[in-house]
């Protein structure tokens, strides 16, 4: 089948190429001017006719035929005539009448020339092949607007010399009239030759249509070939071509163009319905080809002429239709299909036109053929055009349905993806509130920590700057110092977290100063030296002499990084040594640092590398759970290199040892070598001597903080300014104040009861007639996470002071804010060496001491024997749950801690009645938080004086009450208050108290109390507290059956099991409940 597609598609091609040969074989001549008169005179009689027995030129011919002439030897004829012979030449005069019309003739099986008075108006086909002028043809000549004689010759040549000439009959007319006629009798044939190709241009848009919208092809462009051979077929015969454009080369593409006809056909059949009708279409294919074949090898022979086998053309049709009729209605029979009327009723309009056409042909009738072929052809065209914008439109349809379907089965395909995608999104919305909720939780936790241990350091360096204003004695300075540097490293304790947050959030940020070098390896020796001492570990310290004494970089950084590992080395080093050594090599403005950290510990395995980087990550947890740490402090080292351009480099043998090193580039500030830096040390601390910078004896300033050791420590460091200091304890206190009288700064706690910091300063901006309406507010507060100073000046405040509060920041931030008119010079006399700046010091004071960060500095501190030995407190009496040494680090001074205390004292029964009026209306709306702020108040005072359980049971109830936990609130509420109200018995006889009646102990309320914190230590995955609280726990005589429940929950703090933790916890509630 697809041999016999190609053999009938090359059939076709080689038909066109010939129709093209013929078209540059031909050469016609143009057509003169048409006539002016609308005139016909018929010229049929009086021919002299002379035949001559070969064809000559005209100078030639012109004697013989005038010979003939005048002899006598022509004869007369009339026309049409018909005569065999070479050369006919007929001859008669014009009147002078005919100048400027037209001659009108035709001719068959011959070429023609005529001649006017010798000359040669027109003539065709002298040179051509005989098969182009072996037809019948029509001429149309111009006749000259002048001639002399008027002696016309029409001279024809035949173009076989065994076929007749015919001369036609001969007419002269106007233009005019030829044109009437012309166009008058080919009307409906121009119409329907246009019409065939306009349907023929339908159908290849149809097909274009299909294509470029995927659809399957059906034989549209077929359809448009065949119709497009047929209406040029039809309309070159109307003579419209040569009539008004004087072109006759198109004449001779006639007959190829109706061979063309049947192939297209045959082919667009073929397509459409090959699949039924393999065998039928093949031999109908092979038929047309043979057809076309062979009428074009009999035309290049010479056998025969392609317009007198049109009537093979015609069969080679009639054939095409009647196979697709017969197919068409056995598929429509078959599959009873109704619509394929009109399919089978354009082929019998064609079938007919055409059996029509060579019926005429063959009888002589061959205008009126032509026409019934022409129409049918029409017909088809315009029917098969119907037929096929109709099934596309059907398959549009049908298309338009299947993909409403499909749109329909998207939709909901569609909807519920939507509506899974709106479950996910509410559940990711879920998860970003639960996540939002626990980033506001941790930020919360933050700022609680960084409050809860910054409050208390505060008053320890407070004593300490007091300490170093007013000791005359080197020794007391030099100690003095020291704990300055320890109350600096004390904050560490929460920078590490604090840091760790920012470098998550990407706000950690290096801040490059100048520092002494000296100085920063001397705390840190310090802070090294006192836990190696207690491990009788030994500590050597090399330090590379000519290191510049003074370099430009960030030193709170790189002793953080160097904390984290000297303090990592001394913890997991059991014996042995721990060195530390610097070098350095460069010249010029930059020298590079070498840091060295080696320890004979307990090394690293290769495989746990990996996890020093990790965070929350600790190597052999099992085996080094003794060892107190987070995790975090390698993972925050790491990155602090990575942003100070270094890189931490490790070697480490299991079981011998490890050695960390990093290198780091840092300017020079000062060349001067380093030296002995043990020796710039104690220099440093000889020079420092404290003058206050300015005087303000009229100055007022209110301060309020509801810690009355804050109070007292802001007053002492503002003593030598001779500043009028105002303090009160509360919110309510500080607004009568301000609208009694007017002070020229406000500094304001914001952790408060009752009134917090923010709302007393909203209260103070909308007093009518405030005078302190506009004068300057500083928030007080421990809280020193990252974007607290933000949020507190958006609330309104004029400024931020963080605690502890730095007294050279603190004075820096008066003499800022006080007017210049109240400020006067210090006092002469004495040397000003600015002390250390802490945490947000100034950068000047970094110059003499160094501030040291990390949390591992510190000595460790898990009871009274690591504390540091003082006589105050050695001789105070015990107490019961009151930490004596605990209470000393945060009150170093005698009078303040007994002032403390007994501060205490007087508000245990009023803080235990607020928060019992609190509790007794727990459910009410507003109360929980009013209960949050009253214990958060009762575990800060509780653990100022060192009664820590009381202060962590305390610290429970707070976060129960943040997250909305009544049902522990209820349940440790009592406890708490019985155990806090002890205390008024247990204080007898302290510094003075009254002795009053003694309460007994409630000994079950205090196991209860620590049994829910270690299960609350569980819950928060604080294992280091709970292993604390349950050795306290184990350390007391229990009952059998209470010893046992207290041994299963050892074992689940143990194995790490919460919900064994809880499970305990609760039975030993229920057993204790019943004892008491």
């Amino acid at each position: 089948m697809k041999r016999l597609r190609k053999l009938t598609g090359a059939a076709a091609v080689l038909t066109l190429v010939f129709m093209v040969a013929a078209l540059f074989r031909f050469h016609g001549e143009e057509m003169s001017e048409p006539g002016q008169q609308q005139v016909v005179y018929d010229l049929d009689e009086g021919w002299n006719l002379v035949s001559l027995p070969v064809s000559k030129d005209v100078p030639e011919m012109t004697p013989l035929v005038r010979e003939a002439l005048s002899s006598g030897t022509s004869q007369t004829v009339d026309l049409p005539y018909r005569a065999g012979g070479e050369v006919l030449v007929f001859q008669s005069t014009l009147s002078h009448d005919f100048a400027g019309m037209t001659l009108v003739f035709s001719s068959a099986g011959a070429a023609v020339r005529v001649l006017l008075d010798g000359e040669v108006l027109f003539e065709y086909g002298l040179d051509a092949a005989a098969d182009q002028t072996a037809g019948s043809s029509d001429y149309y000549v111009n006749m000259p607007s002048y001639f002399e004689r008027g002696e016309l010759w029409i001279e024809l040549i035949a173009s076989d010399p065994g076929t007749a000439a015919e001369l036609g009959a001969v007419q002269i007319e106007t233009r005019d009239m030829i044109m009437v006629g012309l166009v008058g009798g080919s009307v409906a044939d121009i119409g329907c030759c246009l019409l065939m190709l306009f349907m023929a241009f339908v159908m290849f848009m149809l097909a274009l249509i299909r294509r470029y919208t995927c659809q399957p092809q059906r034989g549209e462009v077929f359809l448009g070939l065949s119709g497009i051979a047929a209406g040029v077929y039809c309309f070159i015969k109307t003579d419209t071509l040569g009539i008004f454009y004087n072109l006759y080369e198109p004449y001779v593409m006639q007959e190829y163009l109706v061979v063309l006809v049947p192939l297209f056909l045959a082919l667009y059949h073929e397509h459409n319905l090959r699949t039924r009708y393999p065998r039928r279409f093949s031999a109908l294919l092979g038929c047309v080809s043979a057809n076309a074949l062979l009428q074009i090898a009999l035309q290049m022979l010479g056998v025969r002429y392609m317009e007198d086998m049109v009537i093979l053309s015609a069969a080679a049709i009639s054939v095409v239709c009647a196979a697709a009729m017969v197919s068409l209605i056995q598929s429509g029979y078959e599959n009873k299909r109704l619509y394929l009327l009109l399919p089978v009723s354009a082929l019998a309009a064609l079938l007919l036109g055409v059996a029509a056409e060579s019926i005429a042909h063959v009888i002589g009738g061959g205008m009126y053929g032509s026409m019934a072929g022409q129409y049918g052809m029409t017909i088809y065209s315009v029917s098969m055009a119907a037929l096929h914008i109709l099934q596309l439109s059907k398959e549009y349809r049908e298309s338009a349905e299947h993909s409403a379907r499909l749109l329909e089965e998207k939709i909901k395909v569609t909807e519920q993806q939507n509506a899974q995608l709106a479950l996910a999104k509410k559940d990711a919305d879920d998860a970003r509130h639960e996540a939002l909720a626990a980033n506001e939780a941790k930020g919360r936790f933050l700022a609680n920590m960084s409050h809860e241990i910054r409050t208390p350091i505060n008053a320890v360096l407070g004593m300490d700057e007091m300490i170093l204003r007013e000791t005359k004695e080197q020794q007391v300075k030099e100690y003095a110092m020291d704990i300055y540097t320890a109350g600096q490293t004390l904050l560490s304790l929460i920078n590490d977290i604090l840091d760790f947050s920012k470098i998550e959030s990407g706000k950690m940020e290096i801040v490059p100063i100048a520092y002494d070098l000296s100085s920063m390896i001397h705390d840190l020796v310090n802070m090294a030296v006192q836990r190696a001492a207690h491990k009788d570990i030994r500590l050597e310290v090399t330090v590379d002499p000519q290191i510049p004494s003074r370099l430009y970089g960030d030193d709170v950084r790189i002793r953080q990084v160097l904390t984290n590992i000297l303090t990592n080395a001394v913890k997991y080093t059991h014996e042995g040594t721990v060195w530390l050594r610097v070098q350095c090599r460069g010249d010029g403005s930059t020298v590079v640092l070498l840091f060295e950290v080696e320890d004979t510990g307990i090394g690293i395995r290769q495989e746990d590398l990996p996890k020093l980087y990790t965070e929350f990550e600790r190597i052999e947890e099992d085996r080094n759970r003794s060892i107190e740490g987070t995790g975090l402090g390698m993972s925050i080292t790491l990155q602090l290199l990575s942003l100070m351009g270094s890189r931490l480099q490790v070697e480490s043998e299991y079981g011998k040892g490890s050695k960390f090193y990093f290198e780091l580039e840092q300017k020079i500030v000062d060349s001067t070598p380093i030296g002995n830096f043990e020796s710039r040390i104690r220099q440093i601390a000889e020079d420092y001597d404290y003058r206050s910078k300015f005087c303000a004896p009229d100055a007022r300033i209110l301060v309020v903080d509801d810690n009355a050791a804050n109070r007292k420590v802001f007053r002492h460091l503002l003593k030598e300014t001779l500043v009028q200091v105002t303090d009160v304890e509360s919110g309510m206190e500080c607004l009568e104040l301000v609208q009694k009288d007017r002070y020229d700064l406000i500094f304001l706690d914001h952790m408060m009861p009752d009134m917090d910091g923010v709302e007393t300063l909203h209260r103070i901006k909308t007093l009518p007639g405030c005078p302190c309406r506009d004068t300057p507010i500083i928030v007080l507060t421990a809280n020193a996470v990252s974007g607290a100073k933000e949020n507190y000046l958006s609330e309104g405040f004029d400024d931020f002071l963080s605690k502890p509060i730095v007294p050279d920041k603190l004075e820096n931030m008066i003499i800022s804010r006080l007017p210049e008119s109240l400020l006067k010079e210090a006092a002469a006399g004495s040397k000003k060496t600015v002390p250390p700046a802490g945490a947000g010091g100034q950068a000047d004071s970094l110059d003499t001491l160094p501030q040291v960060d990390g949390p591992d500095t510190l000595p460790q501190v898990d009871g009274p024997d690591t504390l540091p030995q003082v006589d105050g407190p050695d001789t105070l009496p015990q107490v019961d749950g009151l930490d004596w040494q605990y209470a000393w680090m945060h009150l170093p001074d005698m009078e303040l801690l007994a002032y403390t205390v007994r501060e205490f004292y007087g508000q245990i029964d009023h803080s235990a009645d607020r928060l019992e009026a609190f509790y007794s209306h727990i459910a009410e709306p507003g109360q929980t938080e009013q209960y949050r702020i009253q214990v958060h108040a009762m575990k800060s005072l509780a653990a100022t004086v060192g009664i820590l359980p009381l202060s962590g049971v305390a610290k429970l109830l707070e976060y129960a009450a943040k997250d909305g936990n009544i049902e522990v609130i209820v349940s440790v509420t009592p406890v708490f208050l019985r155990e806090w109200r002890s205390y008024r018995g247990k204080l007898q006889g302290v510094f003075g108290i009254e002795e009053a009646a003694k309460k007994e102990a409630a000994d079950s309320a205090v196991i209860l109390a620590l049994v829910e914190m270690v299960r609350f230590s569980v819950q928060e995955m604080d294992i280091d507290e709970a292993d604390r609280i349950m050795a306290q726990l184990q350390g007391y005589a229990y009952p059998d059956r209470i010893g046992g429940g207290i041994q299963k929950l050892a074992e689940a703090v143990t194995s790490l099991d919460a919900e064994a933790v809880e499970a305990c916890a609760a039975a030993l509630a229920e057993q204790l409940a019943y004892i008491e």
